[in-house]
């Protein structure tokens, strides 16, 4: 943004909305130019237009300025493997949910599941089904860590020890055929593994782009897993290595 461009966005943030005529005059320029500002400012997701001027629009959550652009990624993929997961999930049960965009799918399809308990060291869990009446929700703390919005660390993953829960799903930076899944780096691995240790039954929720990707961390070996649920965008020789996995595949179409 330039100087003007910001000048504009304090005067419509003052004021909540403003006429372009009002704002040509605080502005000292054409109106000419104050429109095509605010179709660049509109563009941009920091206003809004309307009939004869403009209005501010309040800044999104941290949850959602911070995952929109990951959650675009693979998007339809994200919801349908969030959707199939959320079956396996009877009301009554009790849950853990790593970070993630593709978790995050997961607990927006599990708010017609409650009654249900809830473990989570993920803000984007929270704020999903932190409302939601019938869910019995606890967040797992520690150091927070902006990226993902979740919180790390030996606390956090002491604490998942301290509970027993009947599903975890787990996001995935890597899933390697005979070795298991990756996280980008070790402090994001502690956490995740302990929430396995902690469950019955462990289910990975990746889309087929994690096939194979980079990975530093060891999480999970493929033993601890018990399910892994992925979009079908596998190629014919990746899914027939992971049908060989000693876990069961789900593909989603």
């Amino acid at each position: 943004m330039n100087g003007r461009h910001i000048k504009l966005v304090h005067l419509l943030q003052e004021r909540g909305e403003a006429r372009i005529a009002d704002l040509v005059g605080e502005l000292g320029t054409s109106e000419a130019t104050v429109r095509r500002d605010l179709t660049a400012l509109e563009k941009a997701g920091l206003v809004s237009r309307t009939f004869g001027g403009a209005r501010f629009l309040d800044p999104p959550s941290l949850v959602v300025r911070t995952f929109q652009q990951k959650r675009e990624s693979m998007r339809a993929a994200k919801m349908r493997i969030g959707a199939r997961a959320a079956r396996l999930v009877e009301p009554g049960m009790s849950v853990a949910l790593t970070a993630g965009t593709t978790t995050w799918c997961v607990a927006a399809a599990l708010r017609s599941r409650a009654p249900l308990t809830v473990v989570t060291n993920a803000m984007p869990v929270i704020e999903e089904l932190g409302a939601v009446e019938g869910v019995r929700l606890y967040c797992v703390g520690g150091r927070f860590n902006p990226t993902n919005l979740d919180f790390l660390g030996t606390d956090p993953a002491a604490a998942f020890r301290t509970f027993h829960v009947d599903i975890a799903f787990l996001g995935a930076d890597s899933l390697i055929p005979g070795r298991g899944v990756f996280s980008e780096s070790p402090r994001n691995a502690e956490v995740p593994r302990a929430m396995c240790e902690s469950s019955r039954r462990s289910v990975v929720v990746a889309d087929h782009t994690k096939y194979n990707a980079r990975g530093t961390a060891l999480t999970v070996t493929p033993d601890r897993i018990g399910c892994v649920i992925m979009d079908a965008g596998l190629d014919p020789e990746a899914r027939e290595q992971l049908e060989t996995e000693p876990y069961e595949l789900i593909l989603v179409p």
